[in-house]
């Protein structure tokens, strides 16, 4: 029977990493939840100004958009290792198989014909 890990065993600093690239996803995206572009350049520039637009693009596209999901990614793989290895360490080869098995497969899925 595989139990649900403790909280002393868990690693805080990945914890945090995934925190962290998640807030970047938001971030990443809170420029089109909001609405903001969907709007035309001249309701920009009314509401922003030349310069806030240009910073906020800057800004947006140098430290913000695509660097958080090649995080979240990393860190998804590596707690997906973690709970493999936990599982062969408990001794249940077998679950650790499928779940990786199950994983390969979900991740193909997209790509093959039927």
């Amino acid at each position: 029977m595989v139990v649900a890990t403790q909280s002393n065993e868990r690693i805080e600093l990945l914890d945090a990493l995934r925190g962290f690239a998640l807030f970047g996803i938001l971030l990443a995206n809170i420029l089109c939840w909001s609405g903001w572009i969907f709007r035309t350049p001249e309701q920009l520039l009314a509401f922003a100004g030349a310069d806030t637009i240009l910073w906020q693009y800057r800004f947006h596209h140098m430290l913000i958009d695509g660097k958080f999901y090649t995080n979240f990614s990393l860190l998804f793989g590596a707690g997906f290792a973690l709970q493999i290895g936990r599982l062969q360490a408990a001794g249940l080869m077998a679950c650790a198989s499928i779940a990786a098995a199950c994983w390969c497969c979900s991740r193909s899925a997209p790509y093959t014909r039927c």
